[in-house]
């Protein structure tokens, strides 16, 4: 019976013997991009070094030995730099996929119906992507979703709602205009205050969307007192906002 210590001992042999496989694959493969490299390199000077075969041919075996060393160096940097380029993105990919905390930019789950607001925030988050944005984003999204529902009267709502179709798409475009003529110190300070004031009109969205729950939980309130009361039952109201 193979003991515990002997299944591990196995087991760091196989896995050093997977390693040592995979690097000897990979110095293979460096080895002929190096000698196809220092090849061609060889050719190439043997062709245009002189009009005599023989002394073609030697130029080209001197610059082969010449150019086995540099090749080799430039093969192993761009494989190093491919190998890396992939161990980021595999690693991306992998942080992508987890439960987003609290602190982290989280993508927006609400959309707009119209194409110009939408493509005003996109491109605002794309000059300052940050989590306050993408929060008034989120907010300004679903008080537009809900303003245009049927039957909405409420002068507050479509008052604010024109003032978002009106303002933060030519907000956004003016922004941007300004951004291509002005120096850096100038283009930070721009969309600083482009993010202040989108910030600002996230914060009015979120204070309406606010103040249409609390009125629907006053609503919902009195329906379940009248029907606790009808029932002859117990109810609970829910909290209301401080």
């Amino acid at each position: 019976m193979i003991s515990v210590a002997s299944f591990c001992l196995l087991a760091v042999v196989l896995a050093l013997a997977v390693w040592l496989a995979i690097a000897l694959l990979e110095l293979i493969v460096r080895a002929v991009l190096t000698v196809g490299m220092a090849f061609s390199f060889a050719i190439a000077i043997g062709i245009f070094s002189s009009s005599d075969a023989d002394s073609g041919v030697a130029c080209g075996i001197l610059a082969f030995g010449l150019a086995l060393a540099p090749c080799f160096y430039v093969v192993s940097r761009v494989r190093a730099a491919q190998s890396a380029r992939k161990t980021k993105q595999s690693q991306a990919g992998s942080s992508r996929s987890r439960v987003s905390l609290p602190n982290e930019y989280v993508e927006p789950v609400s959309t707009f119906a119209e194409k110009a607001l939408s493509k005003a925030w996109d491109e605002a988050m794309r000059l300052a992507p940050c989590e306050e944005l993408a929060v008034a984003r989120e907010a300004c999204a679903q008080f537009m979703a809900v303003s245009e529902k049927e039957g909405s009267c409420d002068l507050n709502l479509i008052g604010f709602s024109v003032f978002v179709r009106r303002h933060v798409p030519e907000l956004v475009k003016e922004t941007g205009e300004l951004l291509e003529l002005v120096e850096k110190s100038e283009r930070v300070t721009a969309i600083e205050r482009l993010t202040a004031d989108l910030i600002t009109v996230g914060k009015g969205a979120r204070d309406r969307l606010d103040a249409i729950s609390q009125r629907l939980r006053d609503k919902l309130a009195a329906r379940r007192q009248r029907v606790a009361s009808e029932l002859g039952n117990g109810w609970e109201p829910f909290q209301s906002n401080p």
